[in-house]
């Protein structure tokens, strides 16, 4: 039960974290709206339904230890991936973006917010059946442990909330919480499966990626912003800092 509960705990706080740092990378290039608290409310609890539905499924026919690794390590990769569209999605020129660009605005808000958020928040909610299969054991006790698992959730998100609005997000920003999350979710994987040899490769390649999006290093810049694990240099931005009361961005019109 200590187990279960502590996955749930720590992927229901996860979400709430990635929720919050979305809104924030959102809110950075399509504005502090309405549609954007609204496209991340319902992306998420879309997430939440879907990772609810499949984790039921597959929580019945895999080993739950390692269903949960798996669960964790491609929560990770999809945080990383998170990091890469919202660069990716800043450059006007870019496929995708040129496409969302050409949308009526509350569509583009939501597509864009989707792309960010729904598959670590699906991959994180699936983790919630998985661990209730772990805890469950006689019928008698059924509600008690689904009424615990719920719980930690719920203080999990509660302490998710306070953790990013107060601490990581004001003070080292959007990009280091989502690499934060993503080493968690990674460090959770190996502790559900530590003889997994796939996620010590996949363990490798994150540590690339890590050194590649923060490292000052000329070459390491130069990639990182190539693989989108970077924002890239905007010769007219003067000023940008993450501020507890949003971004402050200022730029020089030519």
């Amino acid at each position: 039960m200590l187990i279960a509960g502590a996955t749930a705990f720590l992927s229901y706080g996860c979400i709430v974290m990635l929720a919050m740092v979305v809104f924030q990378m959102a809110a950075a290039e399509l504005g502090a709206s309405p549609y954007t608290w609204t496209a991340v409310l319902a992306v998420v609890l879309t997430g939440l339904a879907l990772g609810s539905f499949v984790g039921g499924l597959i929580a019945d026919h895999l080993h739950a230890r390692r269903t949960l690794s798996v669960l964790f390590a491609m929560s990770s990769a999809a945080c990383v991936l998170t990091v890469v569209l919202n660069n990716g999605l800043k450059v006007e020129t870019q496929n995708l973006a040129s496409l969302l660009w050409g949308l009526p605005w509350p569509a583009h808000v939501l597509l864009h917010v989707t792309l960010l958020l729904l598959a670590p928040a699906t991959l994180l909610a699936a983790t919630g059946p998985v661990a209730a299969k772990m805890a469950s054991g006689d019928g008698a006790t059924a509600g008690r442990t689904m009424g615990m698992l719920f719980a930690w959730g719920a203080c999990g998100s509660i302490a998710g909330v306070v953790v990013a609005g107060f601490y990581l997000i004001p003070g080292y920003g959007n990009a280091a919480t989502i690499w934060a999350i993503s080493i968690v979710t990674l460090s959770l994987a190996f502790l559900s499966w530590v003889s997994c040899w796939v996620l010590y490769v996949w363990g490798m390649v994150f540590g690339v990626l890590l050194f590649l999006a923060v490292s000052s290093a000329p070459w390491a810049s130069q990639s990182g912003t190539s693989a989108c694990l970077r924002s890239a240099y905007d010769p007219s931005l003067l000023y940008r800092n993450q501020t507890v009361f949003g971004l402050v961005s200022v730029e020089q019109n030519s």
